[in-house]
């Protein structure tokens, strides 16, 4: 680390931003996650097509957030590969 700053100690702005940033996905996660289930829902009401309630969107939107997840890291030819050697 010290060689990307000429030698220098890094100062406590830039220290905490090295601490801060590993964690911000950790912390950031579950707004967001709350967030865009609020917008689903709030869309679901304006067209009448929501029936269950919120924590029923919340738990729809973790459902697809796992999959898209798993598809991001994976891939296509992974997820088939894995799909294909549970079924056997």
């Amino acid at each position: 680390m010290l060689s990307l700053h000429g030698g220098a100690l890094p100062n406590r702005i830039q220290l905490g931003l090295y601490l801060f940033m590993p964690l911000a996905p950790v912390v950031l996660y579950p707004v967001i996650v709350l967030v865009l289930a609020g917008v689903v829902h709030l869309l679901g009401l304006l067209t009448h097509d929501t029936h269950r309630g919120l924590a029923s969107t919340l738990r729809a939107i973790c459902y697809s957030g796992v999959a898209l997840g798993l598809l991001a890291t994976l891939g296509l030819l992974g997820l088939w590969v894995s799909s294909s050697a549970c079924t056997r």
